[in-house]
């Protein structure tokens, strides 16, 4: 990897894992973010899509501001800015962890044999 950022002359902190790790976590919430948006301006055509923006990253962030366009909603459209205030709050990685099923690797045995007392 070394020689990759020599060769093209990227700046140190671009290459290390935090970097990595941290554009991986922007680009999922983004991409979270787009897919609420798509799905509210289907769902919400009478609304603009600036306000709907507007609703989902405040949702996202836990901010708590708003255009007074909640109200407005539908049903379904206020379930979904309801669950992307818990991703928000949850956090996405978490809620990730939580839902997929962790493999259990032990390194360990515990031993079994016969044991004599008295």
């Amino acid at each position: 990897m070394d020689y990759i950022r020599i060769l093209i002359r990227i700046p140190a902190f671009f290459c290390s894992p935090v970097f990595i790790c941290l554009s991986c976590i922007f680009d999922r919430l983004y991409s979270v973010l787009f897919v609420f948006v798509f799905i509210l301006t289907i769902w919400e055509p009478q609304a603009s899509v600036m306000a709907l923006l507007f609703e989902c990253v405040s949702a996202l962030s836990t901010v708590g501001s708003s255009l007074n366009l909640t109200p407005t909603l539908g049903d379904n459209s206020k379930l979904l800015v309801a669950f992307l205030m818990f991703i928000g709050r949850v956090g996405l990685i978490t809620l990730m962890l939580g839902i997929i099923k962790q493999k259990k690797h032990t390194k360990y045995q515990y031993p079994s044999g016969q044991i004599i007392i008295n």
